[in-house]
């Protein structure tokens, strides 16, 4: 058994509150979880009821910070369970908190994928095939990627690679050397075909301005 000897507020946020067991520090507890627990000094715990207590507010520490560092941009499932790994909470509240964000619908990596597709199109167009290689890299299901990837409107591959053919053919080792055209884009991903057909259509088009 143990007994809460202190519930002192804590120096730099008030609305948490540290607790002791024995003289010892036990745990941070936020103001509802402390009165949710209803948690008081002289209170005796059984050794695992204490343990439980510090785990839970491991937990909560955990999903905070998850919280906090998905405000920023949407991540992926492998990306929060990388940065807290980072944080160095153990396996059990990593997968404790990325089920119980997925479950709120606020980490999804399929939606992850389309907002990654959408914002990478939008800035800088690019091929599926490089797509699918940033999105393995992000350790995106290859099922999800395939279905992110067929959603994008019919055509707007040959349309990428048109925008970035035409952009490339203002600068001048671009326009004077067609072959190091070619292996930029097939570089970029795109297939030698569509490559091919794009310069032949826009072979006799001026690009200087």
């Amino acid at each position: 058994m143990a007994t809460i000897t202190d519930i002192a507020p804590q120096k730099k946020n008030g609305e948490f509150y540290n607790i002791f067991a024995d003289g010892e520090f036990v745990c941070g507890l936020s103001a509802l979880q402390l009165s949710n627990l209803g948690l008081r000094v002289g209170q005796e715990l059984a050794d695992v009821e204490l343990s439980d207590i510090a785990k839970q507010a491991t937990a909560s520490k955990a999903h905070n910070a998850a919280l906090r560092y998905l405000s920023f941009r949407p991540r992926s499932v492998y990306e929060v369970d990388t940065y807290l790994a980072g944080k160095e909470y153990d396996i059990g509240v990593i997968q404790t908190v990325s089920e119980k964000l997925q479950a709120a619908g606020l980490l999804n990596d399929t939606e992850f994928a389309r907002a990654w597709v959408a914002s990478r199109q939008l800035t800088k167009p690019r091929s599926q095939r490089v797509l699918a290689l940033e999105l393995s890299k992000k350790h995106i299901a290859k099922d999800i990627v395939e279905q992110v990837l067929s959603e994008e409107e019919l055509g707007v591959e040959q349309v990428n690679l048109r925008t970035i053919a035409k952009k490339k053919l203002r600068l001048a080792r671009f326009k004077q050397n067609k072959q190091k055209l070619i292996q930029y884009l097939l570089g970029q991903g795109f297939g030698y075909g569509d490559i091919k057909n794009v310069l032949d259509d826009l072979a006799d088009k001026d690009y200087e301005s």
